[in-house]
């Protein structure tokens, strides 16, 4: 029941604010989540990735203070934020991006204690909270005919607040020096693992700022954002799989792992033809962008074999951070966005809406394929099975998609 709902909220509350929101607004609320996620991952240092290494792998139980510093650390950050927020106040989607960021970055941090502790039930509902506020937005503006992006802001406001009181609690009877130790350390462990994360991001999650780049169009940001987030529902699916899997990821061995990867994967191909398939006939009675699906159906296609990629890439991600392997894919992942980035830069005056969304697919498919070689070369790790299904839905999207 607790997954359902949580999970119900995530996936929705961001599409009901479409109905209510206009495009240019919704785009800009799109754009600010995706600034948001990519800042946390640069803010948090790899942190809260290093907790179930340290617990899971190492049982180095000493270093757990560094982690409620990390609390501080962000709260320190948070008086920061407000400063920029107050000089640029005018600025909305800056001002949204900033509280996103720091709401979002407590919030990853404490999911992942929770998942290494196998506290399931509080991991969904930390990782559901801030689309609670989302969804509150949601109903003030439906029952007050306000459709302007201010019950958004003021609603991130209220939750960052919260996190603000909680830091300052755990932070009460810390020993603050030896605490700041313990935090250096997981910051060198987590470097690596920040920028790892930083690049997973850019790579599946990064449409939304390339696509501004390219069209400077907050309405087509919205368009992707709608298609993006109906595409996604089998990105929940995995993470509540993820959830119940992942102390597992650190203790099994690579072939138990392969086969949980492949039963993932056929699972989120079944949710990709339902999501596909199913949802747009149900969903034009609901949300108001499925109007334009007769012109975005290949964008959408896209984008759901696009989440089936994600999944791999974020299931490879967790064996490469299990085998310290975050430095030699950051260096892999570091020429595929420059090549990515340049080669945008320089023909971005010659492509469509289609055009990018496709080269945001290939991309993804590219990273996953580099990862699966980096495993391979350096620990002789070789997910079999995984690379087989993998292989058979990217020849099945060419297919569709040509």
């Amino acid at each position: 029941m607790a997954f359902g709902v949580s999970k119900a909220i995530v996936f929705l509350a961001p599409l009901l604010l479409s109905n209510t929101l206009s495009k240019t607004n919704y785009g800009v609320l799109e754009y600010a989540l995706n600034i948001a996620f990519i800042g946390a991952a640069i803010i948090n240092f790899g942190v809260p990735n290093a907790y179930p290494y340290f617990k899971l792998k190492r049982k180095f139980q000493a270093i757990y203070t560094g982690f409620n510093f990390h609390f501080l650390y962000l709260l320190a950050s948070s008086f920061f934020a407000l400063i920029s927020i107050f000089i640029f106040r005018n600025e909305t989607q800056f001002v949204l991006s900033v509280l996103f960021i720091y709401t979002l970055s407590n919030q990853v941090t404490y999911s992942l204690r929770y998942k290494t502790d196998e506290k399931i039930i509080k991991a969904v509902f930390v990782d559901a909270l801030f689309y609670v506020v989302l969804l509150c937005a949601y109903f003030y503006i439906y029952l007050t005919d306000d459709s302007s992006i201010e019950p958004i802001t003021y609603g991130a406001f209220l939750y960052s607040i919260i996190y603000m009181i909680i830091a300052l609690k755990k932070g009460y009877k810390l020993q603050i020096k030896a605490a700041f130790k313990k935090h250096q350390k997981l910051i060198k462990y987590g470097k690596s693992v920040m920028l790892s994360g930083l690049f997973i991001l850019l790579i599946a999650n990064s449409g939304r700022i390339v696509i501004d780049l390219v069209f400077n169009d907050k309405e087509l940001i919205a368009i992707f954002g709608f298609y993006f987030r109906m595409a996604s529902f089998v990105v929940m699916l995995h993470q509540i799989l993820n959830i119940i899997y992942f102390k597992r990821i650190y203790t099994f061995n690579t072939q138990k792992l392969d086969t949980i990867f492949v039963v993932f994967l056929s699972i989120i191909a079944l949710g990709v033809a339902a999501t596909y398939f199913i949802i747009p006939k149900i969903g034009i009675h609901f949300f108001k962008l499925f109007e334009t699906f007769p012109i975005y159906k290949d964008v959408y296609l896209v984008l759901c074999f696009q989440m089936i990629f994600w999944i791999v890439l974020a299931n490879n991600e967790n064996v490469i951070y299990r085998e310290k392997l975050a430095s030699k894919m950051n260096i892999a992942f570091t020429l595929l966005l420059t090549f990515f980035a340049v080669t945008v830069t320089l023909l971005k005056d010659t492509f469509n809406f289609n055009d990018v969304v496709i080269g945001l697919y290939l991309l993804i498919v590219t990273a996953v394929t580099l990862q699966f070689y980096i495993l391979y070369k350096f620990k002789k790790i070789k997910l079999k099975k995984t690379i087989v299904a993998s292989v058979l839905v990217f020849l099945l999207s060419l297919i569709l998609i040509i």
